[in-house]
């Protein structure tokens, strides 16, 4: 055991239910299947977490009864065969000694995915979220009691199925949110305008629960003590709530902050830090001595010191258990440094649901699919080169390694980590630095051999040697033609960060190209003090940036004044600054004391097709498919390569094809229920 930890290992009572740890895994949505049955895919996720070491596991939401078009598509919610399912759930997932809690649910409210031909309820008429056109439909009280009653059926249903707790979904603005919210509830009758009555329809719910589940039985309430939007509930207002609902049989409180189009918070990006909802907690302790627990990239050491303060009792972690299901089994033999660090990036795990996507992991592309896309070790050792040390190289070389391969690792640098040593220097890339040492210190146990500064080609005799290649080769920055380009003041990005830091002089700093990368640096100067303008020849800034993270750097680059100039090029850089001009042809000159070139990367992919060309069963991986690639990209390809490079190669890439064919298909659906709005600059 790891001594310095040893706190969250011990027991704790919630109620009548002991945990053997203060571990919990939060509910997360995996949609795994669009009618959201307990699949089996879904059980293997879960046991997967549970064999991890965490004390209690929370359900994804689970719906109480088809109240409208979100919860309609849970086929069994409100039947006979939900139980039966949350029965076969729970004798599989509690076989590896974990306790269960199951969240329900009861609708989305103004959040829900709405067809043309269907109504939404909510409490009161509102504006859809997805198609402000449309309004919600305000329940009626006979609607709301029948929905009380579903809540006390489904408890007793969950406790019949062997679940030890319940939580209630109340929080970042679906249904019961828009009940308790001044903001969203006009309704003038029993279940609107005291904070009494606005609080009416939860406290109902929870004592329906407890009269169905019988005193002790831990009722954890998720709410959200701050909508961080302006004039939506603030902490103020959620505290008069919570000293309503203390007054009940609830047990316990799960808080967090945010609500839709609250610039991400309630699937905090690293933007936001470690313990990002620890604002949350002292806002509800400063009015209930009821146990309190919370999510929001928890770190052990933040975990411990809010545990030891008294702040909560319980650590919640999600997208941290997806990245790695071992987390806290490791945690406790102190090998931290195994840890394989979450990016927080939302691309695979959050935003899948946007897609209607099952859930992934950047760093961890088994996760989901635990049985499908297992790599197990070889009966056949192979000997295999690796072209490229950056993320993709790395992994790649990594899983090859521990299936058993005998694997050589080039890159013509000096050091691993490609491009991600430049995109993990700003000060809120925490994550990306942590992953990146990770890699390089995985490659380190692995066995594998590096051979740095050692340039490949397709005559090279390592190739020739090698009985699988993956080429991991990259991309390049973009170096346009533009005049005055080449003045000392003018730098590229990745130089900027890394071999000419110190050039980046001067408190007026121009960044030329509103991609991710752009968009970052510039935060990161005015996060210093400097005068950070973005300048991009498109309408939208970090378009390639998944949308919940979007809302978030938008947010702070609007806090820390980063100037953003979008349909707008540069033409030239002179003595006075950057030479500018918009779609109309007007031109300006920008005052700049240093420029920065972050016009993209070009794929290396001549490199690899050249290769390719003399080994045709060689793998791409990353950049040098043919289109610039993210971390979790090119993550996902070093996996898929070494999955294939074992057993029959073409009922595999078979499998892939169907399951990217189907993946389509879901996204094109959900861009069609689920417009995401386009963010103002």
């Amino acid at each position: 055991m790891n001594t310095k930890y040893a706190k969250l290992y011990e027991p704790y009572q919630l109620g009548d239910l002991q945990l053997k740890n203060r571990f919990v895994m939060a509910p997360m949505s995996t949609c795994d299947n669009i009618g959201f049955h307990m699949t089996d895919t879904l059980i293997r996720f879960v046991q997967e977490r549970a064999r991890g070491g965490v004390g209690l596991i929370m359900t994804e939401c689970q719906a109480v009864d088809k109240i409208d078009t979100m919860t309609s598509n849970y086929k069994t919610a409100g039947t006979p065969q939900q139980e039966k399912e949350w029965t076969n759930y729970n004798r599989q997932v509690k076989s590896c000694g974990v306790k269960t809690c199951v969240q329900l649910g009861s609708g989305a409210g103004q959040n829900t995915i709405v067809p043309p031909f269907v109504k939404a309820l909510s409490a009161s008429r509102l504006p859809l979220y997805f198609n402000p056109k449309k309004y919600t439909t305000p329940m009626t009280v006979s609607q709301i009691h029948s929905l009380v009653n579903s809540y006390g059926k489904a408890a007793a249903s969950a406790k019949r199925s062997g679940f030890d707790a319940i939580e209630i979904h109340a929080h970042t603005g679906y249904l019961l949110d828009q009940f308790m919210s001044e903001c969203w509830n006009h309704r003038t009758d029993e279940y609107g305008g005291s904070v009494e009555n606005r609080a009416r329809i939860v406290c109902e719910i929870i004592e329906a629960i407890r009269k169905n589940v019988g005193e002790g039985y831990p009722i954890i309430l998720r709410i959200s003590m701050d909508h961080m939007v302006p004039n939506q509930r603030t902490p103020q207002e959620s505290q008069e709530l919570i000293r309503v609902i203390d007054k009940t049989s609830v047990t316990a409180y799960d808080v967090d902050l945010g609500c839709y189009g609250s610039g991400s918070w309630g699937v905090t990006p690293d933007y936001y830090g470690d313990a990002a909802f620890l604002p949350a907690v002292h806002t509800i302790r400063e009015v209930t001595k009821k146990p309190v627990m919370c999510a929001g990239a928890l770190t052990p050491d933040t975990a411990l010191k809010a545990i030891e303060d008294g702040d909560i009792c319980l650590a919640m972690m999600g997208r941290a258990l997806i990245a790695d299901p071992q987390y806290i089994n490791k945690l406790a033999e102190d090998r931290q440094e195994d840890i394989r660090p979450c990016l927080r990036c939302n691309n695979y795990c959050i935003c899948h649901f946007f897609k209607l996507s099952p859930v992934s992991c950047a760093v961890n592309p088994q996760a989901g699919q635990e049985d499908m896309l297992e790599i197990r070790k070889t009966a056949r050792p192979q000997r295999v080169a690796v072209v490229g040390g950056g993320p993709g190289g790395m992994e790649a070389a990594l899983l090859a390694a521990q299936a058993g391969h005998q694997v050589d690792l080039y890159d013509s640098a000096e050091k691993l980590g490609g491009q991600m040593n430049a995109a993990a220097t700003p000060p809120f890339k925490g994550q990306m630095r942590k992953l990146l040492a990770y890699l390089k210190r995985e490659v380190d146990k692995s066995g594998v051999r590096v051979h740095l500064n050692t340039k490949i080609t397709p005559d090279s005799v390592e190739l020739k040697n090698a009985d699988q290649i993956v080429l991991a080769l990259g991309a390049t920055p973009i170096h346009p033609n533009i005049p005055g380009i080449k003045r000392e003041n003018v730098i590229e990005i990745m130089d900027a960060h890394l071999s000419r830091k110190s050039d980046v002089k001067g408190d007026n700093i121009v960044v030329l190209g509103g991609g991710l990368s752009g968009c970052e640096y510039a935060l990161e100067k005015a996060m210093e003090g400097k005068n950070a303008t973005v300048v991009e020849m498109t309408g939208e800034l970090a378009v390639r940036c998944n949308m919940e993270n979007r809302k978030a750097l938008h947010l702070l680059m609007k806090k820390y004044g980063v100037r953003q100039l979008v349909n707008t090029k540069c033409v030239g850089f002179n003595e006075n600054g950057v030479v500018v001009e918009s779609q109309d042809g007007t031109q300006q000159t920008l005052p700049a004391d240093t420029a920065i070139v972050a016009l993209g990367t070009k794929s290396n992919s001549a490199a690899a097709i050249a290769i390719k060309n003399r080994y045709p069963n060689a793998f791409l991986v990353g950049d040098c498919t043919g289109e610039v690639a993210l971390v979790g990209d090119a993550m996902h390809d070093a996996y898929r390569a070494v999955w294939l490079m074992d057993g029959d190669r073409k009922e595999k890439e078979k499998y892939l094809k169907r399951r990217d064919r189907t993946s389509a298909a879901r996204q094109k659906l959900a861009s069609y229920l689920m417009p995401q709005p386009k963010l103002e600059v």
